[in-house]
């Protein structure tokens, strides 16, 4: 900078200064009208992208989305309230276990696994004292103490849907499930049921209803099924994965899975070696797959998973807990002496499959063990009641939207 008979002189601007005088003090910057500072704060947020509000909006938490998220601006309000959102959110979702005690009245339990940490969290749902699945964070259940009304829920969002009557039957009769359409973007109902035939041989018999289209309930092919006295004497919840309804029972390798899309039920057999046909199974949803645990010790469990498209059973790995059975010891309480007698972890789950393993131990234990596969780490959750006293279901925690609701 060069100075020059009074001007200050440099590469962008000169000013006229007089010598010997002061300069006058800069005016201070005029504030913002509240109102304008509101506008030019929702003029910034309406002109960011659509798929980037959307991916900003679909990461936070489902019940903080329409409020109070859906409120700040019009634009906002409409994409809480697309179908694009609902579906990034169910891409997205937190996966866990929802673990519900028959006797604890509109309370559940979830639990899942984020960034290697458990997490667990308390939720109250206004059905009843049942429920019977999840599929995308709706629940099914039945409506307060009438086991002839069903009633799907996102505890979430708070929308709820009533469906069809079907009969006069009880819906506890009929082990309902449900399962989601992607192609259609539909959810379907499905119900299961045995009748006796006019030969007096039992006969499985399948109804399915699309939610918000169908207002009676339709029927499922079964003529090509045949089941066996065990299958048709026993009853257990079925297992509801990506696309299919399966039902199994623990005592066969036989397992029914219903294609919810083409409403198509196959028959599929588990092709276990002979040496393991009489060891104990748990059949397991993934979310995506359905597994097979086969106990091949008190600690120790042989895993199988099923391609639904083809029916296909693969032998995936094993997963042995006999050399950290002394870590096991803090949950099995009284049972402690009996470890070498026959006390069984029962699995009840998985977390991020096949990361996470969830067992029950004894009911003498309120905590619910979870074992990391690759790392081989032992964790637990505490619970008001025994695992092995509560019903346990693969759930997202996600907005998904209630057809109808």
């Amino acid at each position: 900078m060069s100075k020059v008979a009074g001007w200050w002189s440099d590469n962008d601007k000169r000013i006229h200064r007089p010598r010997n005088s002061r300069a006058s003090p800069s005016p201070p910057p005029t504030p913002y009208h509240p109102l304008e500072l509101k506008r030019f704060r929702l003029a910034s947020i309406e002109s960011l992208p659509k798929d980037l509000l959307l991916d900003i909006i679909a990461r936070l938490p489902p019940q903080d989305i329409r409020v109070p998220v859906g409120l700040v601006c019009r634009k906002w309000y409409h994409l809480t309230h697309s179908p694009d959102l609902i579906q990034t959110q169910i891409f997205r979702a937190t996966s866990g276990l929802l673990l519900h005690y028959t006797f604890l009245r509109k309370e559940l339990i979830f639990i899942s696994m984020r960034q290697g940490r458990v997490e667990k969290s308390m939720c109250r749902y206004e059905l009843g004292h049942l429920i019977w699945a999840s599929c995308n964070g709706l629940l099914l259940g039945f409506l307060n103490e009438d086991h002839y009304s069903v009633r799907i829920l996102n505890p979430a969002t708070k929308q709820c849907f009533t469906l069809p009557p079907f009969s006069k039957i009880r819906y506890a009769s009929l082990l309902p499930a449900m399962a989601y359409v992607s192609a259609s973007m539909k959810y379907k109902v499905v119900l299961r049921d045995f009748v006796d035939g006019s030969n007096g041989v039992r006969n499985l018999e399948c109804l399915i209803l699309t939610v918000g289209v169908d207002t009676t309930w339709r029927h499922v092919h079964t003529k090509h099924l045949s089941l066996n006295r065990n299958q048709l004497s026993c009853a257990f919840k079925p297992l509801i994965t990506d696309g299919f309804v399966h039902w199994v029972w623990d005592s066969c390798t036989s397992i029914f899975s219903l294609d919810v899309e083409t409403e198509i039920i196959s028959n599929s057999e588990v092709p276990l070696p002979r040496v393991h046909r009489n060891k104990r199974r748990f059949y397991l949803s993934t979310g995506r797959y359905l597994s097979l645990l086969v106990a091949l010790g008190n600690f120790s469990w042989q895993v199988w998973q099923i391609k639904p498209e083809t029916g296909e059973w693969l032998k995936v790995f094993n997963i042995d807990l006999e050399a950290e059975k002394w870590k096991l010891d803090v949950f099995f309480g009284d049972c402690e002496d009996k470890i070498g007698q026959g006390v069984w972890l029962i699995p009840v789950g998985w977390l991020n499959y096949p990361d996470v393993l969830v067992l029950a131990p004894p009911n003498t234990s309120c905590d619910c063990i979870l074992y990391k596969v690759c790392t081989r780490e032992v964790h637990s959750v505490e619970l008001p009641y025994p695992a092995r006293h509560s019903l346990i279901i693969n759930h997202n925690n996600c907005m998904a939207s209630v057809p109808g609701g």
